[in-house]
C-alpha cells in the first residue's frame, strides 16, 4: 500500500474528529492548518501511553514510543519539572505501525484495534 493511501485511511479511521468521537482516552496531534505533513510518522496521544500499547501488542500491533522528556535521563534529571509540557507529551504520545509492508486491510485494523482500546 502507497504511503498516502495509509495516510489516508488513517486519517479517515483515526485522527478524524468523528472517529474519535467515541475514544475519549485518544486524540489526534493538533496541527495547523497550513502546515503540510508527511506523516512518515503517524502519531496519536493517548491517556495511558503504556497501558494503550501492552494493550495494542496483545493484539499484534506495536506502535512505538516516538518521544521521550529529556529530563528522565539521567544527565538532565536536574531539569526535571521545567518543561511540563514535554513531559506530558512524553506521558502520551506513540507512533501508530505505518509502513509500505501494509494492506489497506491492516491498516484499517490498526485503526479498529486503536479504537476498541481507547474506549
Amino acid at each position: 500500500m502507497h504511503i498516502d493511501a495509509a495516510r489516508i485511511v488513517f486519517d479517515d479511521r483515526v485522527s478524524d474528529d468523528d472517529a474519535l468521537a467515541g475514544c475519549p482516552t485518544a486524540a489526534r496531534i493538533p496541527q495547523r492548518e497550513e502546515v503540510l505533513n508527511s506523516r512518515h510518522l503517524y502519531q496519536i496521544m493517548v491517556e495511558e501511553r503504556d497501558e494503550a500499547v501492552r494493550r495494542l501488542n496483545e493484539r499484534g500491533i506495536y506502535p512505538g514510543v516516538h518521544y521521550a522528556d529529556n529530563t528522565s535521563y539521567r544527565m538532565y534529571r536536574y531539569a526535571a519539572g521545567t518543561c511540563p509540557r514535554a513531559a506530558q507529551a512524553s506521558a502520551r504520545v506513540i507512533s501508530l505501525p505505518m509502513h509500505l509492508g501494509l494492506s489497506e486491510e491492516d491498516v484499517r485494523g490498526v485503526a479498529a484495534e486503536v479504537e476498541d482500546i481507547c474506549r
